[in-house]
């Protein structure tokens, strides 16, 4: 084989590798399970306390002197 083929063949297997392993191991495609997501929804209170924090406070208004 000539350098150029060895190449070529080594590109299409790592081509054929990588569809692969991401069907195998990261497509959705292939789970057989349901959506098992651990994560928690954490209400956003600390912006609401911010905007009533700004609304207590007095406008600032600049003077010039």
């Amino acid at each position: 084989m000539s350098k150029k083929t060895t190449n070529l063949l080594g590109i299409i297997i790592a081509i054929i590798a990588g569809t692969y392993f991401y069907i195998a191991l990261c497509s959705e495609c292939s789970s057989k399970q349901a959506n098992t997501s651990t994560a928690t929804m954490i209400p956003n209170t600390g912006k609401q306390e911010l905007i009533k924090k700004v609304k207590e406070k007095p406008e600032l208004t600049l003077s010039t002197k």
